[in-house]
């Protein structure tokens, strides 16, 4: 059993390694088309300000000769603080490292204990490596991380679980919603945030059988069995 989980932008470097690391060369190869970018065409692609460009443009120039960080330690967006790796003890953690694959568009499906090195790019940047778009390129490499038949816990946006192929493994989706005034909503900040608590509570329960989800309570969240189905698993909470 595998649980996918998206990165983040945003990132912390309080804690580097200066030991040697190794990446693959799908990810040189974007490195590479990237250096040949000047700062106007990196702000095209990106559709981002020059502020950003210049941050994205030092990551690339920088690339080879910065500090690397562990990737677990490294993402610090909603999904990762909700998470809370701080929280977990020595055989959580060892939980963690046997079953997450954090899918990235620059490093591919990677180890939480990978040591990697900044960057900014996601599936949605409009970049061609070797004549394909990033989805494309990635495609076979993200499937090729699981074997075939594996249970795999969707706990990453559509960006990213939209390139695992459904046919070939048994995928389990999460959806959670707020209930107020008898009204359902969901939005990016709920998912984010309950996705890191799900995957919080399925290190600190070390999950192995699947009913066992329907457990998970945090932050007021039940399971809604009315709006489950066999291969997903949907949290209401009542606010």
């Amino acid at each position: 059993m595998k649980i996918i989980f998206s990165p983040s932008k945003e990132m912390s470097f309080q804690s580097p390694y200066k030991e040697a690391t190794t990446y693959s060369d799908k990810t040189k190869t974007i490195i590479s088309e990237l250096k040949n970018l000047n700062k106007d065409e990196i702000k095209n692609i990106y559709k981002i300000s020059d502020k950003v460009a210049d941050e994205v443009l030092n990551y690339i120039d920088n690339f080879y000769i910065e500090e690397s960080y562990r990737t677990i330690e490294m993402y610090t967006g909603l999904a990762f603080r909700k998470f809370d790796m701080d929280s977990l003890n020595p055989d959580e953690k060892s939980y963690l490292d046997e079953h997450l694959v954090i899918l990235s568009a620059f490093y591919g499906p990677i180890n939480p204990e990978k040591l990697v090195r900044p960057y900014r790019l996601d599936m949605n940047v409009g970049i061609k490596i070797d004549g394909l778009s990033l989805k494309n390129f990635w495609k076979d490499e993200f499937n090729s991380a699981f074997e075939d038949g594996e249970i795999i816990l969707n706990l990453a946006s559509d960006e990213f679980s939209s390139l695992i192929d459904r046919k070939k493994f048994k995928i389990y989706d999460f959806d959670f919603f707020e209930k107020k005034d008898g009204k359902l909503k969901s939005h990016s900040t709920i998912s984010k945030k309950s996705r890191g608590l799900m995957l919080n509570y399925i290190c600190k329960n070390k999950i192995e059988n699947l009913e066992d989800l329907k457990n998970f309570n945090l932050e007021g969240f039940e399971f809604a069995e009315e709006l489950s189905t066999e291969s997903k698993f949907t949290f209401l909470k009542t606010i």
